[in-house]
């Protein structure tokens, strides 16, 4: 079994990454820019934004009750479409 690491961050909104990540039933907008996604077995491992009941990203909060970054889940998915198929 290969298993592959794509790098998002150095993809920046790039159309590929997005047609990709739209192929295997993923939403771009949930799914961190900066982070490597694991490519292996015939499946995806990646993070993903946690969302409430409203639809709405879920904060993390420091020390003095201030947001300070978004909470992140980890998610495997069927491949569906493999990266070379999208140009990466």
């Amino acid at each position: 079994m290969t298993t592959r690491y794509i790098d998002l961050s150095q993809y920046d909104a790039d159309p590929r990454v997005i047609a990709w990540l739209e192929a295997n039933e993923i939403d771009p907008r949930d799914t961190p820019a900066v982070q490597h996604v694991q490519v292996s077995g015939g499946h995806l491992i990646l993070q993903e934004f946690v969302r409430g009941p409203e639809g709405f990203k879920l904060p993390i909060h420091d020390e003095n009750g201030e947001a300070c970054a978004w909470q992140k889940q980890t998610i495997t998915r069927p491949l569906l479409s493999a990266p070379e198929d999208h140009g990466l």
